[in-house]
């Protein structure tokens, strides 16, 4: 595991990460390296937290695909509200209506409703209109 680690942090110039495997709900394997802070010369610990980016994004439609898939979850389920998946548990009552229609399937698409971005070129950069 170290070689193949150490080769990673070596082409992509990762200074640290941690790694840890689960099976069963259990953690078989976890092990840091590198530094955690290379500025403070801090090594890396399997404690520390790390920026995972999008990383979960891909995880998380697996897992409630599986969820629809085993009739748990519908991709049509609304979100927020009564009745809806997380119900009223966060944010502030009353929802706009907005908020209400905002389905799973829009979650896993980025279309959750709202203003719709498209991106344009101008002069040769990248810039975003807004369109309602």
């Amino acid at each position: 595991m170290t070689r193949v680690v150490e080769a990673f942090r070596t082409a992509y110039s990762v200074p640290g990460l941690s790694i840890a495997v689960a099976f069963r709900g259990r953690v078989v394997y976890e092990e840091a390296f590198g530094m955690a802070d290379p500025q403070r010369g801090e090594p890396a610990t399997p404690a520390h937290r790390f920026r995972i980016a999008s990383v979960s994004k891909p995880v998380t439609a697996c897992a409630i695909m599986d969820l629809v898939e085993r009739g748990l979850l519908r991709l049509e389920d609304r979100v927020f509200g009564r009745g809806a998946v997380l119900g009223t548990d966060y944010g502030r009552a009353p929802y706009g209506a907005n908020l209400e229609q905002i389905t799973i399937e829009h979650l896993l698409t980025h279309t959750s409703g709202g203003k719709t971005i498209h991106p344009i070129r101008c002069s040769g950069s990248r810039r975003w209109a807004s369109q309602t």
